[in-house]
């Protein structure tokens, strides 16, 4: 069963059974993500490994069962809600105003960014993610 929401101004239509950000993506509306990259693993099968390596040096995972949480670049902000929502776990409702661009949505993404990036070892898709971010 189909519903309406609105995001940034854009009224859509989507599944009853979608999150926000699958359905912005659904719409050709961006949203900056991670969990849902083509180049990347969805978050929710990522489990952590015994222990990596950077160099020489060896890092043992001190909580295996935590899997992997989010990236918290997918914020927005909903109508009605004090706080930004990840748009990766929030479903869809009926009559929804969604924001994906604010200055505070930009500063929590940048934060979130950074935090990712100083704890990840160079990737090729991380270059892009930055670039993205800055904008």
């Amino acid at each position: 069963m189909k519903i309406e929401l609105t995001i940034d101004s854009q009224q859509i239509e989507a599944e009853r059974s979608q999150t926000v950000l699958e359905a912005a993506l659904e719409a050709d509306l961006y949203i900056p993500h991670l969990c849902y990259h083509p180049d990347l693993p969805y978050f929710k099968d990522i489990s952590p490994m015994e222990v990596c390596y950077r160099g020489t040096q060896e890092y043992c995972s001190d909580n295996q069962s935590a899997g992997y949480e989010r990236c918290g670049l997918c914020l927005v902000e909903i109508k009605g809600q004090p706080e930004p929502l990840l748009s990766c776990l929030t479903p869809v409702e009926e009559g929804m105003e969604v924001v994906t661009v604010s200055p505070k949505l930009k500063a929590l993404r940048q934060d979130n960014l950074a935090f990712i990036l100083a704890r990840t070892p160079p990737m090729p898709v991380l270059p892009v993610l930055r670039e993205k971010a800055a904008a």
